[in-house]
């Protein structure tokens, strides 16, 4: 399991802005986002290269803030780390708009993490190499407004990766319109509360020629429908990887469950493997597919045109309280055309670590959403309910309790380079010159090493 390492006290005041030297490095047309990132957006850029920014407080806005360290982004590269852990109160969407090359980097933030309250973050307007990683956005009921909790549209190339996103307003966490090269992995989509609205993601890429989209190793959860509800709606030929992934306790209203498409205008093709759906409390009725009941429905399909490839997915129906899960046909499918083999992509695009779903499913279990060496309690709730296999969890109308997240001291960073003088010690760049860009192992920077050893300490090697 993933884990956080060692923190030393010691915080920089203020707005730090950095930009340090870039030496050579191999060709980065086909260098991942970071370590362990897969599917069609994992060759996002971020902010490789460029600036730091780090967010010293967490008022809405003014110097220091999350929402200036984004706003402020131009056309350099630049990668957000945290001096300050805690909950972020917001009026207002933290919109992403049209900007390139931006990482936002959770795992900086020292305590217990960030947890965005009140706001939606937005990923818009023609927004390209985005990486968002072990961010917390909880949108909640302190507002009126009716808005997810996540939303990426018109942009390309992004990739969320161990993000925490519930109590959304609309749906919980989306992908709609001309977008294309997503991917949206590791990550809890949970709870969404608009009355008999209570969804989780509407994936639409209607980008021409097709967009193309992977959802990998999330678990939805306590979500009415829409786990996802993936469709281009204009037409296009859409191209969805949806693989290793959990739904957990859908409902059985409106649009629910995991859907395609619905209407004649509607196109998606899907490459669905090895996936575990599993029924809960919320998941009832009668009268909806062949078998007869909501439980026994892991895909729903209606008029429009979708090529389905199903493969190594299990149904767990029963809701007793025990995994008890058999293998998904296409008899548990409602009005799909099942393709007799995985859709053609290009061969970087394929997620080149499928696990076999029960595999995947002890992965979400010990590894999913923002931060899982030190989940918030509501992400330990939702594992807990996961894991009573049926007995527990249900679809929600309102906040049941806003988790506490502790602050804490950020390490000392003499050059404000954005890696603390402890970790250039051991890696062996000065801490008093700004290393940020210097290239390490396999043309990754010093920055984007220091940023997966907090992660995973043993997949960094020092300097020699």
């Amino acid at each position: 399991m993933r884990r956080s390492a060692t923190r030393v006290a010691g915080c920089a005041a203020g707005l730090l802005v950095v930009l340090g030297g870039v030496a050579a490095r191999p060709a980065a047309a086909q260098m991942k986002a970071f370590y362990g990132a897969e599917g069609y957006g994992s060759l996002a850029a971020g902010g490789r290269g460029g600036e730091v920014y780090t967010v010293t407080n967490l008022s809405d806005s003014g110097a220091g803030s999350l929402r200036d360290a984004i706003a402020t982004a131009g056309a350099t590269p630049r990668t957000i780390v945290f001096a300050v852990g805690g909950t972020l109160r917001a009026s207002d969407p933290l919109p992403v708009s049209g900007k390139s090359n931006l990482t936002i980097a959770g795992q900086t933030a020292p305590g217990d993490g960030i947890l965005i309250r009140g706001a939606a973050l937005q990923i818009k307007n023609g927004s390209s190499h985005v990486i968002v990683r072990h961010i917390r956005v909880r949108y909640g009921d302190d507002t009126g407004n009716e808005r997810d909790a996540v939303a990426i549209s018109d942009s390309h190339d992004v990739i969320l990766d161990h993000v925490s996103a519930s109590w959304g307003k609309d749906e919980t966490l989306s992908v709609t319109g001309d977008v294309t090269n997503v991917t949206v992995q590791n990550s809890i989509i949970a709870e969404g509360l608009k009355d008999t609205h209570q969804y989780g993601s509407l994936v639409n890429s209607e980008t021409p020629g097709g967009g193309r989209i992977t959802l990998w190793r999330n678990l939805y959860l306590n979500q009415l429908g829409r786990t996802p509800r993936a469709a281009s709606q204009n037409g296009q030929p859409m191209l969805l990887e949806l693989v290793n992934n959990v739904v957990y306790n859908w409902g059985h209203m409106a649009d629910w469950g995991t859907q395609s498409t619905i209407t004649d205008n509607e196109t998606a093709n899907w490459n669905m493997v090895a996936n575990v759906h599993i029924a809960g409390p919320s998941t009832a009725g009668t009268g909806c597919d062949a078998a007869g009941n909501y439980q026994n429905t892991v895909l729903r399909a209606g008029s429009g045109g979708d090529t389905l490839h199903l493969s190594g997915n299990l149904l767990d129906g029963n809701a007793n309280g025990s995994l008890d899960a058999v293998a998904a046909t296409t008899a548990n499918t409602q009005g799909s055309d099942p393709a007799a083999s995985p859709i053609a992509v290009e061969p970087w695009a394929q997620i080149g670590a499928v696990q076999t779903a029960g595999a995947a499913l002890a992965t979400i279990i010990a590894d999913a959403g923002a931060r899982p060496w030190n989940r918030d309690a509501a992400d330990q709730r939702f594992i807990a309910e996961l894991q009573s296999y049926g007995t527990q969890g249900s679809i929600k109308e309102s906040v049941p309790a806003w988790p506490a997240i502790a602050g804490g001291a950020a390490p000392l960073d003499t050059d404000l380079d954005g890696l603390p003088d402890t970790w250039e010690t051991w890696y062996g760049t000065d801490p008093a010159t700004p290393s940020n860009n210097l290239v390490g192992q396999d043309g990754y920077t010093a920055l984007e090493l220091y940023l997966q050893w907090l992660i995973d300490p043993g997949s960094v090697i020092p300097l020699g």
